[in-house]
């Protein structure tokens, strides 16, 4: 019977556990909370200025909560 040689071989692992549970980093709500988009961290999102956010509430009634220093 032929044996295989041992050989100690360790490949690298992507870390995936970070996109299992991706953390909220902002809520938008629409007319009061009727509607609850929450983004998080794999989204596309460029954070809006403090006057895009007082105009969003004025005009249109969208709420933008940000809850993360980003």
């Amino acid at each position: 019977m032929t044996q295989l040689p041992k050989t100690n071989c360790s490949i690298p692992m992507p870390k995936v556990v970070a996109y299992r549970n991706p953390r909220v980093i902002a809520r938008v709500k629409l007319c009061g909370g009727a509607v609850t988009i929450n983004i998080n961290e794999t989204m596309a999102w460029k954070k809006p200025t403090d006057d895009q956010i007082k105009n969003l509430h004025n005009l249109f009634c969208i709420d933008v909560e940000i809850l993360d220093g980003e």
